[in-house]
């Protein structure tokens, strides 16, 4: 298959695990990473889409649910014996309930919270180690804008989002220095099946349905995550300008350009993150009134 100029063949012959892969975010990220010529294995719990999507995109899919960490780590294991070396491990399993937290039983709570974060858990226990022991490697973790601003409805699913931003930017920093780039996509509202069919506790479900927006094509937010990833971006941000300026810093909107994707998406770490990292670079830090001395000497 050859590469398009959509990603550049930036990804041609690596290989690419995605759990909950068989719809939205995940698949349209399977669908351009094999038009980009990428090998791609989609993980899903869901057979029937998962069959589907096997089909459609001309790959292997894997039953798996990733709440299990033994199944995960059988999964992983088995993809690296039967295709090589995992280069890309993509996490985008997830699911959401809505609704007023007095009114969550313990099983909405677990559900959430066993697939977005105890999920994303497990794929990086299994895939991290190996990725260091081979000093190169690249994880995707999908959250959401969600993950950053507290949505009001939806606590179970932001405590999750929120952990998962948390976790993947604390672990970018510490897998700097061996060749592990991670990184971390937060979406606003995006067109999938789970926004269409959005689970809800103790209200109108269809009123509520309707009072949730279109969201931004899902084509549109899988290539601009993965044009940030390879761009090596570590908050990835996919949202319309007025949301997205709330996230980034204003020194990232200034620097803001661009294709039109990524004017639209934008990829910007927060400032607490970019210090953080920052303490990992191997570029030499000065002192700000040093840099300018310097700066007006030049």
């Amino acid at each position: 298959m050859p590469p398009t100029t959509r990603l550049g063949g930036f990804f041609a012959g690596q290989l690419a695990v995605i759990t909950g892969g068989a719809s939205g975010i995940g698949r349209a990220m399977a669908a351009a990473l094999r038009a980009d010529g990428a090998r791609v294995v989609l993980l899903d719990a869901d057979a029937q889409r998962l069959a589907e999507a096997a089909r459609a995109l001309d790959c292997r899919g894997e039953p798996l649910d990733v709440r299990s960490r033994e199944d995960v780590e059988a999964a992983i294991a088995a993809v690296e014996r039967r295709d090589g070396p995992i280069d890309l491990c993509i996490t985008s399993a997830g699911v959401v309930q809505t609704g007023e937290v007095h009114e969550f039983t313990d099983a909405d709570w677990h559900r959430v919270l066993d697939v977005n974060l105890r999920g994303v858990i497990h794929c990086v226990q299994s895939v991290y180690p190996r990725m260091v022991a081979r000093g190169r490697g690249r994880i995707l973790t999908v959250a959401s804008i969600a993950g950053l601003y507290p949505t009001p409805g939806q606590v179970s699913y932001v405590a999750s989002k929120f952990g998962v931003v948390g976790m993947s930017l604390a672990l970018r920093a510490e897998a700097a220095d061996l060749g592990v780039q991670v990184s971390v996509v937060c979406p606003g509202i995006v067109d999938t099946p789970m926004r269409r069919g959005l689970p809800v506790t103790g209200a109108d479900a269809d009123s509520l349905r309707a009072l949730v927006p279109a969201g931004i094509p899902v084509e549109r937010c899988a290539l601009v995550a993965l044009r940030g990833l390879r761009r090596g971006c570590g908050l990835i941000l996919v949202a319309p300008r007025r949301a997205r300026s709330r996230c980034c810093s204003a020194r990232a909107r200034r620097s803001r350009g661009g294709s039109a994707d990524a004017r639209f998406a934008g990829c910007a770490a927060a400032s607490g993150a970019r210090r953080q990292l920052g303490k990992l670079s191997n570029r030499p830090r000065f002192p700000r009134r040093e840099r300018a001395r310097g700066h007006r000497r030049g």
